[in-house]
């Protein structure tokens, strides 16, 4: 199962000619990855002033395919590739009426605001990334 997040495409959003900015698009995956958490009870808030821990993005890859345009209904599809008790890799594909526009690829580590040092995901985390696991998202 792959977490989906739709976003339309506002004039903030682009360039001159209407495209997309290249740099908006991983704003547009930020956001799907907090809501796929919060679609699971979590709050990113409440794990950074109660628990201590953040998340901080290692490593991103970006693949971009096709542009995006002014006025376009994206969806953000997301899923968790591989996690362990303290990294995750995320997959994202921006799309446009199924057709990929973009793809990205995420390490995310979790930090400890204690010690400002790599720490390990609450298993909460950890559970709600799982469920996410899905048998394919390459085409």
């Amino acid at each position: 199962m792959r977490h989906k997040f739709s976003i339309r495409i506002y004039y903030e959003d682009t360039d001159a000619a209407g495209i997309v900015y290249h740099a908006r698009y991983l704003h547009f995956a930020d956001r799907a990855r907090t809501e796929l958490l919060r679609q699971n009870g979590i709050s990113l808030q409440h794990l950074a002033e109660e628990e201590g821990r953040v998340f901080l993005v290692r490593s991103l890859t970006v693949h971009y395919r096709k542009p995006i345009y002014l006025d376009d209904e994206i969806t953000v599809c997301s899923e968790e590739m591989e996690t362990s008790i303290s990294r995750s890799i995320i997959r994202q594909v921006l799309e446009r009426k199924g057709e990929e526009c973009a793809r990205l690829e995420v390490e995310l580590v979790c930090l400890d605001r204690a010690t400002n040092r790599p720490g390990r995901f609450p298993p909460q985390i950890v559970s709600a990334l799982g469920a996410y696991r899905a048998a394919h998202l390459d085409r």
